[in-house]
């Protein structure tokens, strides 16, 4: 714990001092550049409400006075209304100019073009505008409609001027603002640039400007636009492309701030480690030594000559001798004759950096002992670079009880296969009498016998007869691993040749489909390689599908040091949990008069592959089919040979 404290201490103290002064930088800068931000946004909405306020005040008294020309002169000729009503129109923002009778009525309007709809339209059609033109009258004031949506398409808002002529109401001088015209024509790109703003009545959004950028949330400003009766809400905000680089000098400065800090304290750190972490290897190689040294297996070093390094205490227990008897010596001289001169020649050819094969696997050798006795040892080689040196290690471990224990198995297992089949070729004799005396008993006696009688004697027959089929399977399967060898390089299309010939007649009766190609040549026992296959064919026609025609299919594949074959079929199957158990002696999944045999073709095939050295296992589902795959080991792998080190 106190070393912990001390090696953490520093660093946290320069990186605690170092980080203060950072943000205390940081944060002058970032009130600057917030009030900065603040200052530019009130003053950007500040001269948009200027902009609007001052563009409709001057848009109205333009109006206000042709309504004052009106009233002072009493109507004038619809000619010379029109003309000067072209003269404003030419300002941008306005849609129409208008007269308005008494009834309310559009009666004149310019321009005409685009606004045809207007003439005679009764202005009281909708809320917005009868209130207006009501409180306009009454009021005798100008009165202004708000946003509404224009007969023209347009957002759009209504200024109503009423007329008295000598006290007389004489309708109103009515000005239609196209109001996102009106706007455009005052926010201009100057005024605008790096900011989005949009601008609403009573909720209802009726304008924006460049909302497509990215708003910034955090400076948006609201604010209102009061004129006359008219009151609007803006919102300003800078686009996000426009404040980043406002607030880079306050990120650059923070960034650097939390680099900087962490960078003082992984120096502090680093300089406090580098003693503490020399101090750790130390400690740690003690530490592995001693694992090493007290390991109970045998661990042993060698370098590129074959000379040994390093042992530990378990190896020279193996081999019996002294630490310093083996260190600098050939590891040679711990293999037995004739082995030592193959190993140097093995050595010379540098054939332990081009065989692969031997590291990292562990392989049966013999050692010798001090006092020259030969025993078993388990070896597994790795091999290791370390500043372009080559160093070879090896962990050994003695395997002479185990090896006894395998031959003692061996010897039990040897004389139960020949009790089994001494004993299977005795029950022959006897089952023999019973079937030919059963037989005999019905073809001299069967007229007098009544059909519970008959019915026995079947039962008789069958049962020795079914006994003679097992006793049978149980010699074969006890003559496996009691015959020659004999391996040979066997071709295995021709072994399928050989089958499908054997089985012609029941692949003819069922009707059934048998392929294979490219199998290879393996080198094995052929009579029992075709007793495989030829069981597993035939178990493919016996379990067939009534629904559907057999198919057959034998293939083969390479996979790593070992030949893949896979029989296939398309018959009933069977469920996955039955899978490993049909390889059990006498395992049956259907009942005696639903399929012959006797439960031990498959036990059979299963002691034959794994003679070879290989597998058998099985995949199916049920109503589908059926794979058997095994493997036999590829070349002459089936050949036991012993490798030394």
């Amino acid at each position: 714990m106190n070393k912990r404290l001390h090696l953490f201490l520093l660093p946290l103290c320069v990186f605690i001092l170092s980080f203060t002064a950072s943000m205390i930088a940081w944060n002058s800068i970032h009130t600057q550049q917030q009030k900065f931000l603040e200052d530019r946004v009130q003053a950007e909405a500040t001269l948009i409400q200027s902009e609007i306020v001052n563009l409709l005040h001057t848009r109205i008294t333009s109006i206000q006075h042709m309504a004052s020309r009106w009233e002072s002169y009493g109507r004038t000729s619809k000619d010379l209304w029109e003309k000067e009503a072209r003269l404003y129109m030419e300002l941008p923002g306005y849609q129409a100019i208008e007269w308005v009778d008494k009834t309310y009525r559009v009666q004149w309007v310019i321009p005409l073009k685009g606004n045809k709809k207007a003439l005679g339209l009764d202005l009281r059609f909708e809320p917005k505008r009868a209130a207006a033109l009501k409180k306009a009258q009454e009021q005798k004031e100008i009165m202004y409609s708000g946003i509404v949506d224009l007969v023209q398409g347009k957002k759009g808002m209504l200024v109503f001027f009423p007329l008295y002529v000598e006290g007389e109401f004489d309708g109103f001088m009515l000005a239609v603002f196209d109001i996102p015209a009106l706007l455009d024509a005052v926010l201009t790109e100057d005024i605008i640039q790096g900011y989005q703003l949009w601008i609403d009545e009573g909720g209802d959004e009726f304008y924006s400007l460049h909302a497509d950028d990215e708003p910034h949330k955090k400076w948006e400003l609201t604010s209102s636009i009061k004129f006359h009766d008219l009151e609007w809400t803006l919102r300003t905000s800078p686009a996000s492309s426009w404040v980043e680089p406002q607030e880079l000098l306050s990120r650059i400065t923070f960034i650097s701030g939390v680099f900087l800090s962490t960078l003082l304290a992984f120096v502090a750190y680093f300089v406090r480690v580098s003693y503490l972490r020399s101090q750790t290897v130390i400690e740690n190689e003690k530490l592995m030594a001693a694992i090493i040294e007290n390991t109970v297996d045998g661990l042993i070093t060698i370098d590129h000559k074959g000379t040994i390094q390093t042992i530990n205490r378990a190896c020279i227990t193996i081999f019996g001798y002294k630490h310093h008897e083996i260190i600098g010596k050939s590891v040679k001289f711990l293999m037995p004759e004739p082995y030592q001169n193959e190993y140097d020649e093995y050595f010379k050819n540098h054939k332990i950096g081009r065989k692969k094969k031997i590291f990292g696997i562990s392989r049966e050798v013999e050692g010798k002992r001090k006092d020259g006795t030969i025993f078993p040892l388990e070896l597994s080689v790795s091999k290791i670079s370390i500043k372009n040196k080559k160093i070879y290690s090896g962990i050994v471990r003695d395997i002479t009880e185990r090896k006894n224990a395998e031959d003692e198995l061996l010897r039990s297992n040897t004389e139960l296969e020949r009790f089994a089949y001494v004993a299977s070729h005795d029950l022959q004799e006897p089952l023999r009498m019973v079937t030919n005396f059963t037989g005999l008993l019905e073809k001299r006696y069967g007229d007098h016998l009544d059909s519970t009688a008959k019915e026995y004697l079947d039962f008789a027959y069958n049962g020795a007869r079914r006994m003679q089929d097992l006793v049978n399977d149980l010699l074969d399967y006890a003559r496996i691993g009691q015959e020659s060898e004999n391996y040979k390089d066997v071709e295995v299309e021709k072994l399928m040749q050989v089958v499908r010939e054997n089985l012609k007649e029941s692949i003819q009766e069922n009707g059934a489909s048998l392929t294979y190609q490219n199998l290879p040549t393996v080198h094995t026992n052929p009579v029992r390689l075709m007793r495989v296959l030829q069981n597993l064919v035939g178990n493919s026609l016996k379990y067939k599908s009534t629904d559907k025609k057999t198919v057959i299919q034998v293939s083969s594949r390479k996979d790593n040091n070992m030949w893949h074959f896979i029989v296939k079929d398309n018959g009933i199957g069977m469920k996955p949990e039955y899978c490993q158990k049909i390889f059990e002696p006498f395992k049956r999944l259907h009942a005696k008069h639903e399929y012959t045999g006797t439960g031990m073709g498959l036990s059979i095939c299963r002691k034959i592959v794994e003679g070879f050295g290989g597998k058998i296992w099985a995949e199916s589902t049920p109503g589908e089919g059926s794979m058997f795959h095994l493997t036999i080991p590829a070349n002459d792998t089936n050949q036991i040979q012993k490798e030394y080190a």
